[in-house]
């Protein structure tokens, strides 16, 4: 994270907030966020974020929104459009606004990575609308991975699947 200009942090929603894995990351870094007690600034000042959750209960909300609280007090910059949420039973690749959204999360990030260089901000949208077959290509790829990494597991621990 460190040597990253951005990073998306995605998370499932359980009992209405971020899973616990992602509670206890985000508290060793805090470590990294004190160094503005050490060096002057926090490690992660001008970095940017991007935040995620899904889950089938409505606690996405507040999982976004500690979050981004969060990281925004950590010293990273959120852009607009850069957090996304699904809230569904159903399997989340399946929905076309919720992976577009997700997608442009990455979209929004890349740009305000590049404002923050200084870099010319261009014409193109924060939020792209334009990309619904890219992100098509992307979830028909993701499904490939996820599909390998099954048979992957069912072969190593047949009794877990």
């Amino acid at each position: 994270m460190l040597w990253a200009d951005a990073v998306v942090f995605a998370t499932p929603v359980y009992w209405f907030m971020a899973s616990g894995k992602l509670k206890t990351f985000i508290d060793r870094l805090t470590a990294l966020e004190n160094m503005i007690y050490h060096v002057g600034r926090s490690l992660f000042d001008g970095k940017v974020a991007g935040v995620i959750a899904a889950g089938e209960e409505a606690g996405a909300a507040n999982a976004l929104s500690w979050l981004l609280l969060t990281l925004n007090m950590m010293g990273f910059h959120v852009p607009a459009w850069g957090s996304a949420y699904y809230h569904g039973r159903s399997d989340v690749l399946e929905n076309e606004q919720a992976t577009l959204d997700a997608y442009n999360v990455g979209v929004a990030a890349v740009r305000l990575v590049r404002a923050l260089r200084g870099e010319p901000a261009g014409s193109e949208p924060w939020y792209r609308l334009d990309a619904k077959e890219r992100v098509a290509e992307l979830v028909k790829e993701l499904r490939r991975v996820v599909e390998e990494e099954r048979e992957r597991a069912r072969s190593r621990r047949p009794w877990l699947m």
